[in-house]
């Protein structure tokens, strides 16, 4: 117990063991609690194709050590998605943008992806 201090009730007295006592009709099955989830989260933007997410260690660990952490991505919900195809050394002419729902375009070399709707 995290309320009494060792040097006032020996460490004996504050836990107890799993094992029945002899003869006993009381039992003792612990349960396992999950750690908390990672504190401090943070997203950075690495630059145009990478993310960084730091993080520091959760308050609780469940009562194991963490050995893995579980990062889950997830798409965008009825939200406008953006995505942009950089072409390396492109300095002029026009592009089509095709896909299975239609076609757009041509649009100038350097035409911000923002605005382009199929």
């Amino acid at each position: 117990s995290l309320s009494q201090p060792e040097s006032l009730v020996p460490s004996y007295r504050l836990y107890h063991s799993d094992v029945p006592a002899f003869e006993s009709p009381y039992s003792v099955s612990p349960v396992g609690v999950f750690p908390y989830r990672p504190q401090s989260v943070q997203l950075a933007i690495v630059d145009e194709t990478a993310l960084e997410v730091t993080w520091e260690a959760p308050a609780n660990d469940g009562g194991d050590d963490i050995i893995e952490y579980e990062i889950q991505w997830y798409s965008t919900v009825n939200q406008d998605e953006v995505q942009v195809l950089m072409v390396e050394g492109a300095t002029g002419g026009t592009f089509t943008l095709t896909v299975p729902a239609g076609e757009a375009g041509p649009f100038d070399y350097d035409h911000p992806a923002v605005g382009i709707e199929l």
